[in-house]
């Protein structure tokens, strides 16, 4: 079950690796210690699962959400992300 679990997420772990990596290195300036290298797979665990749970799995059910409104959602999502990363 677990690695269903793992194989489940693996998209979105692809996803997030990168960004949290990148966070870490260039937020610690350092090689990573033991400690950071855990805490970033754990929050690279973490931000998959979120996402998986609450974008994937809602995206996948045709009866909630209609094209248009993914379409919406993913212009506004990415606007967004696109001011933030701007800061």
């Amino acid at each position: 079950p677990a690695f269903v679990f793992i194989g489940r997420i693996s998209y979105s772990l692809y996803l997030w690796h990168f960004p949290v990596w990148v966070a870490f290195r260039h937020h610690l300036s350092e090689p990573l210690s033991p400690l950071a290298l855990a805490s970033a797979v754990l929050l690279t665990f973490m931000l998959a699962v979120l996402t998986w749970h609450f974008i994937e799995v809602p995206a996948r059910n045709r009866k909630r959400f209609s094209t248009i409104h993914l379409t919406a959602t993913g212009i506004i999502l990415g606007a967004l992300l696109h001011w933030v990363s701007g800061i």
